[in-house]
Order: structure tokens, then C-alpha cells, then sequence
């Protein structure tokens, strides 16, 4: 170990410093410690295994660090803390972050930290280290603890933790060294770039201090790490509710025409900034960059018509009161539902969440938005892409928020109470989230996974059929929800269609580079999914007519067309998700339908076949929320339609009339505008009034109804 005062002012600080925070020079006392064993840079060993959200009761330099974790447990401090003086953290010059390993943090004192600091350590290298989720503890000072503490006056200042050596992030000055700022006043720190953060707890005299785990968003194709966010828990995702529900109020409140121009604004501000985005859901997913517009395209035009059309569809509506109630004038309406939880995938960050986003705003709701935690980036702009638009129409408030987080921010989402929660991701994943939402009986909308089939009839354009089954299954690397896993073709026409297709699939290569035809597999335990469905369709009889075992090199997977493959296999069954397809024989578009209907998922579906009415009856005869004939994926280019499934693949419905309508709540009112003819609901009904009714239902409802002759 190295004493705080081995290190001089201005030596061993950090140098150079990329990406426009400026250079970096350390001027005052600063701690360097070697460390060894577990993160938790200035943490004594009985409060570093603390969990997540708790605030430790302990003592510091006397002041008081009290208050509960977000379940409501206290924690209590283990034995020997007392010995130690009951301090978990070490301040000014004991800030030496004790017992803590390559996942050190280093503590800047005062306002704000020194920033994502990108730069080459001046001292040297440091040893490299795992990339690893941002760990940063924070403490709250109501006032200096001493004298020399620089920059900590009479109001709450946060102290952030910065990770050393993880990717992209500061690297020590010497391997196994980490280096303590003390003071953020120095001048040796005024051009140290800072990210400030709100406090959670600063009241009084009180001192907080908790962990706040961040989570890194990486390229798919290159392991870079693109961003660093926030891991928000239970308390962070109550405190933007609780805010949305007074945004939902002042959104609500809004004419038709006040939320129509706003909507049209944030699509205008999409399309002009339709590149930037493009180039970050490039990055972050890995899809291809045309692929990223395609998807920004159809949010748009989704948008426009959400915007458009919620005022035809969700304005109240006249309807008939009957003979026996004709003394009532009938009405529905539909009124917002208040706060809307929408928790988003990966494979497609804008044009799936943006289903649920833009037809919940369009219904006066207001929105908590919880993006993948592989896409978080394309979640932030999004929603700040709508502050923005909404900038120019003066005061707002946050209608659209976000929180971060794994799946324990979007179980906290579906434990805060929303008025209602819009999901997308696996059925396994559903269940949590249902269960999750069933404490506050909160409705679920899930959109789950599907195993979409793409049906030949023998009179089918087989070229066109081929083209579909292409693009179908093997855009996005397969990860697509709606995309064709599995081909069923009329026996006339099957080696015609496999030859055609086979062509077709031959030529496409994934990469990252501006020519592949697919980018790399968004979530890194997918191609291992991938080869196990593989090995198993070969191992049961399969045979492969492009690619095989050999096609799986993550990140990466080649096109593969399987043939032969047992119905009850997993690459029939399962849900792949991966540029690969089964095809499969059949006797004619009954048997097709036959085969089509026997799995679990029934999201989408297509139907090729020139006889239109042979088609339509296909179509009808699937067991699917949707079917696109003579085209693939062509329900989702069509914002009027409602977009969802059965079985497996959910239930509840986005997109036009029925998308917005989800997402409000119908109300309906009765206006007696007349004295009732024969009085039916008063202790005053008299048997005349009983006889009367008696009979006028007899006669409109008792006619005897029998089989009409042929």
C-alpha cells in the first residue's frame, strides 16, 4: 500500500483527456492505495456487500447516515463496525477506498464527478480489466466534513464515483493504483467535464449513502461501448410516476387539436433527424443502416396516423338505447387511462415501442418508457427527441419519461401502480411481468414472440414467394418477431420454390460493413439458441440446403434453409430467432393450414396463392392475430391495422382504431331525457307496471324460431 502523501500535488494525476472534457490535472492531496479484493471503493468489508437501494445506518465523521433501503428493510451493521468507528465511508484524506479490486471507483468531492474520463493515465497503463457494469456509489454532504475538504460548503453536494479501469472509462495511473480526488474547487480540477445528478435523499444534516449500479450499451458487432446509464430501482421508477401522473393531468387536459400539432411535431423532428438516429440504432443493435431508416420510417408514419385519427376514433359516439330504455340517451366515451408503462425490445428499439408510445399519447395519456437494456440509447433520444419537439410550444411537462435498468427496472415499472402496462418480449418474460403487475391488478398488453409460417399454394408466383421467404426470414439476422421461420409448400411446386429460394439466401453475408445484407445477433446468447435448434433438426432427420452447424460464428450467423425437419423438432416448435428456416411439403393449403396451426405462437402469417378466393380462405383459416397475402410483413406497414396475436404471441392489440382504444377506458353514460314509460326501477312500480313491461318483451322477443325448410 502507498500513503495518502506519496502522491505530490499535480504528479500521477490523470493526463490527456478525449472527447472534449478537456485536459485533466490533479492539484492537492491525493490518495493512490493498492487493492485487491472486492468493488467497493471506500467501503469498509462489513458494509460493501450491501445491497442494491439500501441506505446504510451508520455514523460518519458525526453526522448521521440513516434511512431504509426501497423495500423498506433497515440495514444493520454488521459486528466489528463498531470497532471501526461505525464510518462506511472515508472522507477527505482517508477517502483511500479500501479492499476493492480492478472494478475500483474513484471519489471526486464537491458538485459533480470527473465525467466519463477517456484519456491515457499519465502515469502509465493500466492493467486491463473485464468490462463490467458501472458501479457508483454517491454520498450526499450537508456541509465539509473538514477543513481541507475543497468545494464542500453549507449546501448538499453529490460525490460520484468513477469506475477505473472498465472500457472506455478511466484508466489508473500505474496497474492496482487508484487515485482519490479530494476537493472539486482546486484549480488542478476546473476543467474536469461533469455529469450532475440529483441527489435522492439531501435533507438537513443528514448523510446518505447507497449504491447505484450503471449499465453499459455496447456494439454488437465490435464490443465497443457506446454509453453508459443509470440503473434506476424501485424508488427512481416510483418518482417519474408519480411525476407522469401530474403530467397525465396537464396532457390530458389538452383539446384534440393541442396534442395533434404536438405529435405531428415529434414525427417532423424524427424525420429530419432520421440519420442521427439511424447511425445510433445502427450501433447499438448492429442491423444494417437502411434497415435502421425502414424501421424509423414506419414509426413515423405510425405517429402521423395516431395523431390523425384519435379524435375520429376516441370521441364520444351516440349509440341506440332500445324499446325498453327509449327514455335514456346512450354514450360512450373513451377517457385517457392516465399513466401507460411501456416496457420495449431490442430487435426493433423505434418502431416497436413507438406502437405502444404514439397511441398511448394520442389517447391523453402519459408515458413511463422502459427500453432494453441492450437499447438504451435509442430509448433516450427518443425521449428527449420528444422534449425537444415540444420545446418550441413554451411550458410542458414530462409526458414522455424514461428509465433505464435490466429486468429488475421493468418489474419495478409493473409494481408502481400504471394505470396500465404495454410489453414486448418472450412469453417467458410476459409471465414475470404479469405476475409483477398482478399485486396492483394493473392489465398487461403482451406482445410476445411468434413462429410465423409462409404458405405456397401450387399456383403461387413462386419467385415472388421465394423473394418474401428471403427477406422474411433472414432481415435483422432473424430477430424479428413477425419474421418467417417456417415455409410450408405444395408438393406441385416444392423443389421449384426451394431451388428459388436457395438462390436467393446464397448470396447474403452478415457484417457490420456498409455491404452485408444483415448486421450481427443483437443479444449475445442468441446464436448459441441458434445451433442448438440446428443441431437438433439434424440430428432428427434434417438436412440442410444452405449453411448447417458450421453457419453459427458469433456474433454472426449465415443464412441456413433447413428441409426434412420433424415437425415436433425445436426449429418447428421454438421460437429461433435467427436467419434461419424450415420447408416442408404438403399436399395442398388445407394440410399447410394444418401444419400452420399446430404450434403454440400465433402471431403473423403468409399466404401466397393466385386464387384469391383459395387465398382468403387460407388466410381466415389461420390460427395467427395477422396474415399478409401475396406479401410478407405487409400488416405492419399498415398503421390502420391492429398489430397482435394469440396463444403464445399475447394478447391485446396496437396500432389504429383498436391500438388506441387500448388505451383508454370506456365510460358509459346514460341520459334520461324523458319520464320513463312504464316505471321499473322505484319501490313504486305497481303489477300494472310489471304486466306492461311483460309484455312488450314478449312480444318483440318471443317469437318461436324453427329451422327454415329447404
Amino acid at each position: 500500500m502507498r500513503s495518502q502523501r506519496e502522491v505530490e500535488a499535480g504528479r500521477g494525476g490523470i493526463g490527456h483527456e478525449e472527447r472534449g472534457h478537456g485536459e485533466v490535472k490533479f492539484v492537492g492531496k491525493i490518495a493512490g492505495q493498492e487493492f485487491t479484493q472486492d468493488a467497493r471503493a471506500a467501503f469498509y468489508h462489513d458494509t460493501q456487500y450491501a445491497s442494491f437501494g439500501q441506505i446504510i445506518e451508520h455514523e460518519i465523521e458525526g453526522q448521521r447516515v440513516a434511512g431504509i433501503d426501497e423495500y423498506g428493510a433497515a440495514w444493520k451493521p454488521g459486528p466489528g463496525a463498531a470497532e471501526r468507528g461505525c464510518g462506511a465511508v472515508h472522507q477527505a484524506e482517508r477517502a483511500l477506498g479500501e479492499e476493492t479490486s480492478l472494478r475500483v471507483q474513484v471519489a471526486g468531492g464537491g458538485e459533480g464527478d470527473p465525467g466519463r474520463m477517456l484519456g491515457q493515465a499519465a502515469g502509465g497503463a493500466a492493467g486491463a480489466a473485464a468490462r463490467v457494469p458501472d458501479q457508483q456509489p454517491r454520498v450526499v454532504l450537508a456541509d465539509r466534513l473538514r477543513a481541507d475538504q475543497d468545494g464542500v460548503a453549507a449546501r448538499p453536494d453529490l460525490v460520484h464515483a468513477v469506475q477505473v479501469g472498465g472500457a472506455g472509462q478511466d484508466q489508473a495511473p500505474r496497474a492496482r493504483v487508484v487515485q482519490v480526488a479530494v476537493g472539486r474547487d482546486g484549480a488542478g480540477q476546473q476543467d474536469v467535464g461533469t455529469w450532475r445528478h440529483a441527489p435522492s435523499v439531501a435533507s438537513g444534516d443528514r448523510t446518505v449513502l447507497y449504491w447505484s449500479a450503471m449499465l453499459e450499451t455496447v456494439n454488437p458487432a465490435t464490443g465497443e461501448v457506446l454509453a453508459t446509464f443509470p440503473v434506476h430501482g424501485r424508488r427512481e421508477v416510483d418518482a417519474a410516476v408519480a411525476a407522469a401522473r401530474e403530467a397525465a393531468v396537464w396532457w390530458a387536459g389538452l383539446d384534440w387539436s393541442g396534442r395533434r400539432i404536438r405529435l405531428l411535431a415529434w414525427k417532423s423532428h424524427l424525420t429530419r433527424y432520421m440519420g442521427r438516429l439511424a447511425e445510433l440504432v445502427h450501433a447499438e443493435t448492429g442491423k444494417p443502416l437502411d434497415d435502421a431508416k425502414l424501421e424509423i420510417i414506419l414509426a413515423i408514419v405510425h405517429i402521423d396516423w395516431a395523431a390523425r385519427h384519435a379524435r375520429r376514433v376516441l370521441r364520444p359516439r351516440r349509440v341506440r338505447s332500445g324499446l325498453a330504455a327509449i327514455n335514456q340517451a346512450s354514450t360512450v366515451e373513451y377517457h385517457p387511462l392516465g399513466v401507460v408503462g411501456v416496457i420495449g425490445p431490442w430487435n426493433y428499439p423505434v418502431f416497436t415501442p413507438v406502437g405502444s408510445i404514439a397511441y398511448a399519447l394520442a389517447a391523453g395519456n402519459a408515458v413511463v418508457f422502459k427500453p432494453s437494456e441492450l437499447t438504451p440509447a435509442t430509448g433516450d433520444w427518443l425521449a428527449r427527441s420528444f422534449g425537444e419537439a415540444l420545446g418550441v410550444f413554451g411550458d410542458s411537462m414530462p409526458v414522455f419519461q424514461l428509465v433505464t435498468g435490466p429486468g429488475s427496472t421493468g418489474e419495478a415499472l409493473a409494481r408502481s401502480g400504471v394505470a396500465k402496462i404495454a410489453f414486448t418480449g418472450s412469453a417467458t418474460t410476459a409471465r414475470k411481468v404479469m405476475a409483477a403487475a398482478a399485486d396492483t391488478l394493473t392489465p398487461v398488453l403482451a406482445q410476445c414472440g411468434g413462429k410465423d409460417a409462409l404458405l405456397v399454394s401450387a399456383d403461387a408466383d413462386l419467385d415472388a414467394a421465394a423473394d418474401a421467404a428471403a427477406w422474411g426470414a433472414m432481415s435483422n439476422a432473424g430477430q424479428t418477431c413477425i419474421g418467417i421461420e417456417r415455409v410450408y409448400v405444395a408438393d406441385a411446386v416444392y423443389h421449384s420454390f426451394l431451388e428459388r429460394l436457395s438462390q436467393k439466401v446464397s448470396g447474403l453475408r452478415p457484417g457490420v460493413h456498409r455491404e452485408a445484407s444483415y448486421g450481427p445477433m443483437t443479444l449475445p446468447s442468441q446464436p448459441e439458441v441458434v445451433a442448438k435448434h440446428v443441431a437438433d433438426a439434424l440430428a432428427r432427420g434434417g438436412r440442410p440446403v444452405v449453411g448447417g452447424p458450421d453457419a453459427v460464428a458469433a456474433p454472426y450467423v449465415r443464412p441456413v434453409i433447413l428441409t426434412d425437419v420433424p415437425e415436433h423438432s425445436a426449429a418447428v416448435t421454438e421460437e429461433t430467432f435467427g436467419p434461419t428456416v424450415t420447408v416442408t411439403p404438403v399436399a395442398d393449403l388445407a394440410e399447410a393450414v394444418s401444419f400452420a396451426n399446430a404450434g403454440r405462437y400465433g402471431l403473423g402469417s403468409a399466404v401466397f396463392a393466385r386464387d384469391r378466393s383459395a387465398a382468403m380462405t387460407a388466410a381466415r383459416g389461420l390460427r395467427s392475430g395477422m396474415t399478409s397475402v401475396n406479401s410478407v410483413l405487409g400488416f405492419a406497414m399498415v398503421p390502420a391495422l391492429p398489430f397482435g396475436g394469440v396463444g403464445e404471441s399475447g394478447f391485446g392489440r396496437i396500432h389504429g382504431a383498436d391500438g388506441l382504444r387500448e388505451f383508454t377506458r370506456p365510460k358509459a353514460i346514460t341520459r334520461q331525457r324523458m319520464r320513463p314509460l312504464i316505471n321499473l326501477t322505484s319501490f313504486g312500480r305497481t303489477d300494472r307496471d310489471m304486466r306492461r313491461i311483460v309484455t312488450l318483451v314478449t312480444l318483440l322477443h318471443g317469437r318461436l324460431y324453427r329451422p327454415r325448410r329447404r
